[in-house]
Parts: C-alpha cells; sequence; structure tokens
C-alpha cells in the first residue's frame, strides 16, 4: 500500500484544548467540584442518581463497543476474502472498526495510567465520609477519580464514530455529552474528572488518524 501525504494536523488546536481542559479542570478542582458533588447529591434522589450512574453510565463501559468493532472487523476481512467485488469497501470498513477499537483503547491505557499517578479520591469519599483530595499511585476504585474513564471512552468512541462517518456528528456528540455529563449528575465523578476524560477521549483517536492511518494512506471513511 502506498503511502500518502497526510493533511496538516492542528497543533494549535490540540494544544489550546489540552490548555482549556487543564485550566478549566484547575478551576473546578478549586472552586466547584466540591460544591457541585454536594449539590447534584440534594438535587436527585437514589432513584435517579443510579438511573444515571447504572442506567446511563452503562453506556459509557467499553465491552459492547469492543465486541461490535470486533465483529464488523472479522467479518469484513472473512468476506473480502471470498468477494469478487467490493473489496475496498470491505476493507475500508475493517479498518475502520480497527480504528475505534485502537481509538478507544489508546485513550483508556492513558486515562488508566493517570488516574494511577494522580489517585484522586471519589465524590463518594467527600459525600460520605468528607475526604477530599488525592493520594497519588494508587490502585484503590475509590482514589482513582481523575480523568472520567466513561468520559474518555464514549469521547473516543463518538469522535473515532465521527471521522467515520462526519455527517452522524449531531448524534455522536450529543450522545457523548449526555453520558459524560451522566457521570457528575451521578456524583460518581467529579466535573474536573469529565472534562479531561473527554478531552483525552477525543483527542486520542485525531493523534491515531493522523499518525498511524493517513500518513500511511489507509483511508476509514465509506
Amino acid at each position: 500500500m502506498s503511502k500518502t501525504a497526510a493533511k496538516p494536523l492542528n497543533w494549535g488546536l490540540i494544544i489550546g484544548g489540552f490548555l482549556a481542559a487543564v485550566a478549566v479542570s484547575a478551576l473546578c478542582m478549586a472552586f466547584v467540584d466540591e460544591a457541585a458533588a454536594r449539590y447534584f447529591r440534594d438535587a436527585f434522589d437514589a432513584a435517579e442518581r443510579r438511573f444515571f450512574g447504572h442506567t446511563v453510565g452503562a453506556l459509557g463501559k467499553p465491552e459492547f463497543y469492543f465486541a461490535a468493532a470486533a465483529l464488523t472487523a472479522a467479518a469484513c476481512w472473512a468476506m473480502r476474502r471470498r468477494a469478487a467485488e467490493g473489496g475496498e469497501r470491505l476493507r475500508r470498513a475493517m479498518h475502520a472498526a480497527l480504528f475505534v477499537i485502537f481509538s478507544i483503547a489508546s485513550a483508556g491505557i492513558l486515562v488508566n495510567a493517570l488516574k494511577f499517578l494522580i489517585g484522586r479520591m471519589r465524590p463518594r469519599e467527600l459525600l460520605e465520609n468528607g475526604l477530599y483530595g488525592f493520594i497519588p499511585f494508587n490502585t484503590d476504585f475509590g482514589m482513582n477519580s481523575y480523568p472520567s474513564g466513561h468520559s474518555q471512552m464514549v469521547w473516543s468512541l463518538a469522535v473515532s464514530l465521527f471521522l467515520i462517518f462526519p455527517r452522524l456528528w449531531p448524534l455522536l456528540f450529543t450522545f457523548a455529552a449526555a453520558v459524560a455529563a451522566s457521570r457528575f449528575l451521578a456524583s460518581v465523578h467529579y466535573v474536573s474528572d469529565v472534562v479531561m476524560g473527554s478531552y483525552i477521549g477525543a483527542v486520542v483517536p485525531l493523534l491515531l488518524k493522523h499518525y498511524l492511518y493517513d500518513r500511511r494512506g489507509i483511508a476509514l471513511r465509506p
């Protein structure tokens, strides 16, 4: 497969987004997070918090999306080997499905590494025990709040699919924003957790597409 010149990556936008995510996170940590966690706890009853945390939150788990993308890639690979025509379309579909998997997985690895390094206490510790802060290098579930993994997952999914099906952006971005917001509405994460998780989830597919796909001339769009 011949390599083609990749379109230049807008590093100004990416770096600006990172600085904005860091600044918003810092401001939320200083002035918003604790008050917002208490507010949302009191604003919703237990059933409503379960809806945000479990029903909507379940949409932010990667297992289903990994399975669907893996089955799509495998089916396209198998059909391509047998198809007399349409091989290029099947090849693109296979690469697109693998791209979704790589985007979610790569961003997830980064987020989980940051969770371990930062070790932020979850809102539950604040609301139940009055504890707020950081214990770095911690693998305990209650100490891995920042960044939000669910927010990363849904934004990685939304942006990777947007790069394949750009016309679906209103549906994809609305879905990602709703699932990400459910994390602080359920008092499972702080607002700043969601902000940084969403940024990482959105930017990793852009970097992967540029460096691993565009530079190698691998087309993703049907």
